[in-house]
């Protein structure tokens, strides 16, 4: 579908029925540097709306912290950890909140977070990529919190650790990470594994895990589930979205797993980010052939 200006410019080249924030599409803007601006402006946010509003909205939350006094502040990330005794009490609330706060290393939150979720977004889409951040927010908090609370009940720790100081954005990140590492471009994968470098040797997010320690648990668990979600998800997302292109016969193969069309997902995960090796040369180049292709017409 191409959309033409008043004077019968060609503005940009789209595919009919495709919305944003789907994986893998988006619009083929053309040379038109009036509007194409504007357009790549809507774009970019409506593709990657996940994680611009995570993004905004984590940042916002920092600020806002950043004007509390120490008293409030400390009432403040009190009342959004995710300790046994809120759970137990406020559930919900404390889930939410504690995604937004966090105790130190405020600066560099933001840019960790762009790191790995807007190669998730891009790999997922927007509604998929909160999915999967927010199952490994809830799941990882959920396991390693229980862990506490049923060691407490037990008494091998102390009725105090039932108000640990939970918060930070960390089970989100991971869970996003593990969708770039194994389905995103070189790029995305480069960034979610300089990501996970620095929460692994800067933030130590492992330590403590022979003890069982509530940090370590709950980032292996959110990396576990960022792994199970992710497959599944781009599994699912490869079987709706495989026939259409059949249809249309474009003799790729779409429906096999390693079919070399941009615009889906691959359902084999990149095991190469482990090697350093880049991916197949091959679908750099069939995705050459088809955008000149589509210049062309």
């Amino acid at each position: 579908m191409t959309i033409r200006s008043d004077q019968g410019k060609r503005i940009f080249r789209g595919h009919p029925g495709t919305g944003h924030g789907h994986p893998g599409r988006g619009l083929r803007l053309a040379t038109y540097p009036g509007l194409m601006s504007r357009l790549d402006l809507k774009a970019i946010f409506t593709s990657y709306a996940a994680a611009w509003i995570y993004l905004i909205a984590f940042v916002t939350a920092e600020l806002v912290s950043a004007a509390l006094t120490p008293h409030d502040l400390a009432a403040f990330t009190t009342w959004a950890s995710t300790s046994v005794h809120n759970l137990h009490h406020d559930p919900v609330g404390s889930l939410v909140a504690s995604a937004f706060v966090t105790q130190g290393y405020a600066f560099a939150w933001p840019a960790l977070i762009a790191l790995a979720l807007f190669g998730a977004n891009k790999v997922l889409g927007n509604w998929r990529t909160a999915l999967v951040c927010l199952a490994g927010q809830v799941i990882g908090t959920l396991v390693s919190e229980g862990i506490v609370g049923y060691r407490v009940w037990r008494g091998s720790l102390p009725m105090s650790d039932r108000f640990l100081i939970d918060v930070g954005p960390s089970y989100v990140v991971v869970s996003a990470i593990v969708v770039a590492l194994l389905y995103g471009s070189w790029l995305a994968r480069a960034a979610a594994a300089l990501d996970l470098a620095l929460l692994v040797i800067v933030g130590n997010i492992f330590g403590g895990l022979s003890q069982l320690g509530v940090s370590a648990v709950g980032h292996l668990t959110a990396l576990t589930v960022g792994v199970i979600g992710s497959i599944f998800l781009v599994w699912k997302l490869r079987r709706r979205l495989a026939p259409s292109e059949n249809l249309a016969g474009s003799g790729t193969g779409a429906g096999c797993p390693d079919s070399p069309d941009p615009d889906l997902p691959r359902t084999r995960p990149h095991w190469t980010w482990l090697t350093g090796l880049s991916p197949r040369r091959s679908r750099l180049a069939f995705a050459v052939m088809k955008n000149w292709q589509s210049i062309q017409n």
